[in-house]
């Protein structure tokens, strides 16, 4: 890591100081700080190895997964497949 990045992290670090999980990821949502695509991406990924553990068959889980989260399938599968 360099300096820049160090010196960054260490504001953050300083500014959620005290704070619990919950808050510090709310204060870091808040300011825009948090990359909602980001979040989506993982969550989709998340619940697609869930629901294919389970035993639903891949497009099937694409499916579902866009239903939960409000959005298309196509987007979930950009997801799935970006890595």
């Amino acid at each position: 890591m360099g300096n820049y990045t160090e010196r960054l992290l260490s504001h953050l670090t300083a500014a959620v100081d005290g704070m619990s999980a919950a808050e510090a990821v709310e204060y870091l949502w808040q300011r825009g700080m948090i990359n909602r695509r980001g979040v989506e991406a993982d969550v989709a990924r998340e619940e697609m190895e869930r629901l294919t553990r389970e035993g639903m068959p891949r497009c099937r889980a694409m499916e579902e997964i866009a239903e939960r989260l409000c959005c298309s399938y196509e987007k979930i599968r950009a997801f799935i497949y970006a890595r």
